[in-house]
């Protein structure tokens, strides 16, 4: 741009403006303050476009020239900024900053989620068609016990009894007499202790010295000794008054003339070991250890006197005693 000052302010006439086209523009065609929006007489569209581009925009549009003054303009904008959003610090108490996103459900946890949604309605859908049918029924009558009942209260008024009773006639006291219970086995047990308590007949030694079977056989030996089922036990007993396991053997076979210590190791010693097998009702069973013994009466059962809280008895022989047997007399 070329041109001098003379006075210190140039004239428009003075001052030449030349565009980077190289020609030279005429100061007078710029659009001034204040002039009208129509292009002057004799200005094409294309010019007037081309004069607009050098027009130099108002003061407030300008970019601050200096860096004091660019910091400025930024703190401005800054507070204006800062004046329309509040700051975190000055949002509610007690509100979050911002919500957190909740995590996504996995596949399997859905799968069970849907599960549970199942079982609970279909025991819903369930009672749901079955009520109707079900819910007639809970008023539709009395029930079974309460039918019951009315019947049994119209059968007391309609066969009820009366009973009419002197106001004169003394009163009876009326008391419960004491009883006890006694089995069938005790009452025999006690009717047979009873008849030999008062026992008078031969002892064992007396039948050694006259045998009322003179003929000795095993078979009668089993026919004697149950004669005597029932006996109570007595310990040392050797006569039907009362009986232990030894004096009852003792005493069954004094009746055929043998003569038998009372005990059950000696009684064993004075006969003959034989096998299971071969023994016949009559024998004599003898437990290993020797605490016991008894009449063998066939089958694996055997007569005896158990014990003091029992009476003479045929009993089974069990699995688990040792036994064995004894022949005597022949």
């Amino acid at each position: 741009m070329d041109g001098r000052c003379r006075g210190g302010v140039g004239t428009l006439e003075d001052m030449s403006v030349t565009t980077d086209h190289g020609r030279d523009l005429d100061p007078t065609d710029l659009p001034t303050p204040g002039s009208s929006t129509e292009q002057p007489t004799g200005t094409t569209p294309g010019r007037a476009a081309e004069l607009e581009s050098f027009r130099i925009a108002p003061a407030a549009e300008v970019a601050p020239t200096s860096r004091r003054a660019a910091r400025e303009a930024e703190a401005a904008a800054a507070k204006a900024r800062q004046r329309r959003q509040p700051r975190a610090a000055e949002r509610p108490a007690g509100r979050p900053a911002q919500a957190k996103a909740k995590p996504r459900a996995t596949r399997s946890q859905r799968n069970v989620r849907g599960i549970a949604v199942m079982l609970l309605m279909v025991p819903a859908l369930f009672l749901t068609v079955a009520l109707p049918h079900t819910a007639g029924s809970f008023g539709s009558g009395p029930s079974a016990a309460a039918a019951a009942a009315d019947e049994l209260a119209k059968l007391k008024l309609e066969q009820a009894q009366g009973v009419t009773v002197a106001s004169g006639a003394p009163a009876q006291t009326v008391e419960r007499d004491d009883y006890t219970a006694t089995s069938g086995a005790e009452l025999r047990r006690a009717e047979i202790a009873q008849n030999y308590e008062a026992y008078s007949g031969p002892t064992a030694a007396q039948y050694l010295e006259n045998p009322a079977y003179p003929n000795f056989s095993l078979s009668e030996v089993v026919n004697v000794g149950l004669q005597y089922v029932g006996v109570p036990y007595v310990y040392g007993g050797a006569t039907p008054a009362g009986f232990d396991c030894s004096g009852f053997v003792k005493y069954v076979y004094a009746q055929f003339g043998v003569d038998l210590p009372h005990s059950v190791p000696a009684q064993a010693a004075r006969g003959t070991v034989i096998s299971a097998a071969d023994a016949q009702p009559g024998d004599l069973v003898i437990w290993s250890d020797h605490g016991h013994d008894g009449i063998y009466m066939g089958n694996g059962n055997v007569l005896h006197a158990p014990n003091p809280s029992k009476s003479v008895m045929v009993r089974p022989l069990y699995s688990f005693e040792s036994v064995y047997y004894v022949r005597i007399g022949i």
